[in-house]
């Protein structure tokens, strides 16, 4: 699925996303976890903390930015 599907679903509200608020994490884009929105499991521990974070930039803000 690519970032222009998900603003189309997302403007449809035909998906629901799980909020994210750390911009370190590859997953992250514009306050949302695009981990979820591929429909793969986002993993939560006990305290609330995401446990499928990884280091680095979103694939579609650099996407975003090649457009431009």
């Amino acid at each position: 699925m690519n970032k222009e599907q998900v603003k189309e679903m997302i403007e449809k509200r035909c998906v629901n996303f799980i909020m994210c608020t750390n911009s370190e994490c590859k997953y992250y884009w514009e306050d949302m976890c695009t981990k979820n929105v591929g429909n793969e499991i986002v993993h939560i521990d006990d305290s609330g903390k995401c446990e499928d974070f990884e280091q680095g930039e979103c694939d579609w803000y650099k996407e975003m930015e090649e457009e431009e």
